[in-house]
């Protein structure tokens, strides 16, 4: 998915990032927006465009011991000419989602 050039900040945040995994299906993918966020790259807004106690939830559910503080977010807020990106999102997640235990609930609930 990420175009991996040794060295390059964008691999190493994904890197850094993806350590952290929670062995979800989709945890690759979720990994490289914020790790595009590095490189100046993607067109993602500020915690995907979500609340920030959604945002929070949704990388301890896929990142555990991920601080989100750590991700370099790229100033860009969310605005309705961003909903687009946020259904795709959406619509990405709930089609490569969780499917048990507590935490999957309650991360699940933040996409109905």
């Amino acid at each position: 998915m990420l175009k991996r050039v040794h060295g390059e900040p964008v691999v190493l945040e994904y890197e850094r990032i993806i350590s952290h995994t929670s062995g979800e299906s989709n945890d690759e993918a979720l990994a490289c927006m914020p790790a595009s966020w590095q490189a100046g790259q993607g067109m993602m807004p500020d915690r995907l465009g979500m609340a920030q106690t959604d945002f929070v939830a949704l990388i301890d559910f896929h990142f555990p011991g991920l601080k989100v503080d750590s991700l370099d977010q790229p100033g860009r807020e969310a605005g309705q000419s961003r909903s687009d990106v946020y259904y795709d999102v959406l619509k990405l997640l709930q089609n490569y989602c969780w499917t048990t235990g507590p935490a999957a609930a309650r991360v699940k609930t933040l996409w109905q």
